[in-house]
């Protein structure tokens, strides 16, 4: 059964209006139909292997241990290294006239082959990727390119050549910025709803097909002629005064042409008419047996979609049922589709970006213990984040003119604080049970994988959490402060990839998780309630850090550790004198390993003191909290 909780409060959620694309100018005829960014690799037809591999050699990827700031200005292999990053849209090739290269010219000569132009059209929706950089660094960057071909040419054309490549460049680096600003705008909004009452499906009835109707019987009305203008549209006897007026005017000899043309026209559609009710009472049994086929299959048909809505209800209400008796794996599966629900959104709305983690971009554990759910969230490279927007021909190439390297971490730092906070607020919205009293976030660069650095790790208990400011601010600055004002650790770089150490590691097996495997808002947590059961009133902890943490009662001061391995009979002694000096007549000491003898003879001198080692304290565990601390 779960156990007991405040009442929870909810928090108002913002939306937030997207930001408008940016308008991009006309885009040269480059032979292939793409974004921005494919129209950059026409241009590199003319490029030649020395001059590339010369220029292509530059700095690791963010994952080494670099500088925080981007480098200088340099020729265009780094700086397209740089701006686009590792994970860059693809970059197009056009027409080899564009880039200096005839008619002629084989793929050979182009620095790429037919089954590469095949693949990349299929598989990258920004275009075929430039040719490859020939010699040691070529695999540093796929986009990574060089000079204009040393050999001899009219300088005219050389300079046009340039020219052409720093406009694709740029228009290439302000499509990447303007994705990036969408993801950002996205990323403040709430994500859709996952939990159980969103799910639940509605049973409702749909009409019967046409072909279920047996037909009516043909009616006169819709075959008979218009009458001629100025007569009367009654009817007597099944004729109407014009045809009366029109039939007397024959028999008399005085009919004029109109009359008799109207007769012959009425004459035929009575004709088609007794045709077309004769013909339908001949098949008038044959439709209604059609009918009755249909009426039947139909309602089959509509009894198993109502089954099958009410035996998904009923699966989904034992999956309720699990979740709020807080077990594991049904826990784990709620939480892993809300967090898959919200990615989802942004990459429906932002299909093929580079470098976004898609599918499988977060695990889940959830601790029965403790209550809390431990989650590995991979978080896009900092080459998301264009660090050059604008490019101008150079001497011998193309040369980046470098934003700020304050605006760029700063770009960056804002995207992860937004994806790391939708997450955590995907997880609260879909906690309807209430079975979550803290997550630990660990923000991972790439994959989840444990390999993987970690930029954040979030450490924060409910109240934290629901308690402070919303956590889909307005403003992206915003989100970066309630993010790092959340308990945890924070990268001081994470454009430069500073890792931190998590606070919790994803649990690999469903044993009851050892003392130094909790966090350290997981093991406060947790020494708190389990007070709380014992009597203890008027908790509030004065000391917390990695090792333990001290707290004062109404009637004690309570010190709980998990290391070291042996109390000494100073660190009792250390919390007798704090006793004294909060004027608490009792002090209990609590540790989840064990108590040198000192330590232990000097308990029976002081009756106001009490000592609680791992065993009993485990079994307190189990008694109080019915659950099992490992270790």
């Amino acid at each position: 059964m779960v156990r007991g909780k405040p009442a929870r409060g909810w928090w108002g959620r913002l939306a937030h209006p997207r930001t408008a694309a940016a308008t991009a100018g006309p885009e040269p005829d480059t032979g292939r139909e793409g974004r921005g960014s494919s129209a950059m690799g026409g241009s590199t037809a003319g490029v030649s292997p020395e001059a590339s591999a010369e220029a292509a050699g530059g700095p690791a990827e963010h994952g080494s241990a670099a500088p925080s700031e981007p480098p200088a200005p340099r020729p265009v292999a780094d700086t397209l290294a740089t701006v686009l990053g590792p994970h860059a849209p693809g970059a197009g090739s056009g027409g080899g006239s564009a880039a200096g290269g005839g008619p002629g010219q084989d793929a050979s000569a182009k620095g790429w082959d037919e089954e590469s132009w095949d693949e990349d059209a299929e598989g990258e929706p920004d275009g075929p990727r430039l040719p490859p950089v020939e010699g040691p660094s070529a695999n540093a960057h796929p986009h990574a390119t060089a000079t204009v071909n040393a050999a001899p040419q009219d300088p005219a054309a050389a300079r046009s050549r340039r020219s052409y490549l720093a406009a694709q460049y740029t228009e290439a680096a302000e499509d990447a910025e303007q994705r990036l600003e969408e993801l950002l705008a996205i990323a403040a909004e709430p994500p859709p709803p996952a939990d159980f009452d969103s799910l639940r499906r509605h049973y409702r009835p749909r009409p019967l097909p046409p072909e279920a109707d047996p037909g009516t019987p043909p009616a006169w009305a819709d075959y008979a002629p218009p009458e001629p203008s100025g007569q009367s549209t009654g009817q007597s006897a099944g004729q109407s005064a014009g045809a009366r007026s029109a039939a007397s005017s024959v028999g008399s000899g005085s009919a004029s042409p109109a009359s008799r043309e109207y007769l012959r026209i009425r004459a035929e559609a009575r004709l088609a008419y007794q045709k077309a009710l004769r013909e339908f009472r001949e098949r008038q049994s044959e439709l209604a047996e059609a009918s009755a086929r249909v009426h039947a299959e139909h309602e089959q048909a509509e009894r198993a979609r109502e089954h099958a809505v009410r035996e998904f209800n009923q699966r989904l209400d034992v999956c309720r049922e699990a979740y709020e008796d807080a077990q594991p794996q049904a826990v784990e599966s709620v939480l892993e589709r809300a967090l898959a629900t919200a990615t989802a959104r942004l990459t429906d709305q932002l299909p093929g970006l580079p470098g976004l983690p898609g599918t499988g971009s977060a695990r889940v554990r959830y601790r029965s213990l403790t209550r809390t759910a431990v989650v590995d969230l991979a978080l896009p490279a900092p080459g998301i984040v264009p660090a050059a927007l604008s490019f101008r021909p150079a001497l011998e190439g193309v040369e980046g003119i470098q934003r700020p390297p304050a605006e760029v971490r700063a770009r960056y730092e804002q995207l992860t604080a937004r994806l790391v906070l939708r997450a955590l607020y995907a997880l609260l919205a879909v906690d309807t049970g209430g079975v979550l009293y803290g997550i630990v976030l660990n923000g991972r660069v790439g994959t989840p994988d444990p390999e993987s650095r970690c930029l954040v790790s979030v450490d924060a208990r409910y109240e934290e959490l629901v308690g402070g400011d919303a956590l889909l601010p307005l403003h992206h600055a915003e989100a970066v402060e309630r993010l790092r004002a959340l308990s945890g650790a924070h990268s001081d770089d994470p454009y430069a990839q500073h890792p931190v150490q998590p606070r919790a590691q994803l649990p690999m097996t469903d044993a009851p998780p050892a003392p130094e495997q909790l966090s350290q808002g997981e093991f406060a947590a947790l020494a708190a309630e389990l007070f709380d059961r014992m009597g203890s009133t008027g908790w509030s902890p004065r000391l917390l850090g990695r090792d333990g943490l001290l707290a004062l009662a109404d009637e004690e001061v309570v010190c709980v550790a998990r290391r070291p391995q042996v109390i000494s009979a100073d660190a009792v002694r250390s919390a007798l004198e704090a006793a004294e000096e909060e004027g608490r007549p009792r002090c209990v000491w609590a540790t989840t390993g064990r108590f040198h003898p000192d330590a232990e003879a000097l308990a029976e001198e002081r009756p106001e003191l009490r000592l609680i080692d791992g065993v009993e304290l485990r079994d307190l565990i189990r008694t109080q909290l019915g659950a099992e601390l490992g270790g």
